[in-house]
């Protein structure tokens, strides 16, 4: 049960993560990810 709970956890660290990096790239318009650290950072955790 610890495992699965954990698991979840960890679901909703990377969704807060990915709506984070939309809303960014939606905010910002960036051509490529690359030009910008913020986006370059975030693909790079994926």
């Amino acid at each position: 049960m610890k495992a699965k709970i954990a698991g979840l956890e960890g679901e909703i660290v990377q969704r807060r993560k990915a709506i984070t990096f939309l809303r960014h790239t939606v905010e910002r318009r960036h051509r490529y990810l690359d030009d910008c650290p913020d986006c370059a950072a975030f693909v790079g955790e994926a």
